[in-house]
């Protein structure tokens, strides 16, 4: 017998910022990511199950960081499907059509040509997202992603299995 799942996320389709502040993070934690979301370069990845907020902290960090920088910083996102409207962000929805290895060469040469400051690849799922992730860091971006994984330690060791040799600092 067959067996079928679905799953409907309902999510507002107007624009707007997510406060960190909104979120209920502890004025510490909250500091962190703040001070974090103003760095130049690397990788944030936000670890946690199906529907915990990995996303909209992401969005969080990226009010922050349009906070700190205004509009002298450009920021992309790659998402697959966009879940939420970011204001003064390009958003590119990954296209499904192509298949994983094909759809992150094309993806990456499409942020390139847009020369963004920071980038929040949706979702580090596979070896292409985990490449481009890690690529994206090593190359001078700032990079925020998220990670299916009950802990940094799980999360961290996810990311690494995802990560192509060559591509590994």
């Amino acid at each position: 017998r067959d067996l079928i799942s679905t799953d409907i996320r309902i999510l507002p389709r107007t624009a707007q910022s997510i406060r960190l502040e909104s979120l209920g993070f502890p004025p510490h934690i909250r500091s962190e990511i703040e001070q974090a979301a103003g760095f130049s370069s690397g990788l944030i990845l936000v670890c946690g199950p199906t529907s915990s907020g990995k996303s909209t902290t992401i969005a969080g960090c990226f009010a922050a960081h349009a906070d700190r920088f205004g509009e002298t910083r450009r920021r992309i996102s790659i998402e697959d499907p966009i879940e939420r409207l970011l204001p003064g962000v390009i958003q590119i929805n990954v296209p499904t059509h192509l298949d994983a290895d094909k759809r992150c060469q094309l993806i990456e040469a499409a942020v390139k040509r847009h020369d963004p400051d920071a980038i929040f690849v949706g979702e580090i799922r596979d070896r292409p997202s985990g490449g481009l992730a890690v690529s994206a860091a090593i190359s001078g971006h700032l990079v925020f992603s998220t990670v299916h994984a009950t802990n940094t330690i799980l999360g961290y060791h996810a990311v690494t299995n995802f990560v192509p040799q060559d591509r590994r600092a």
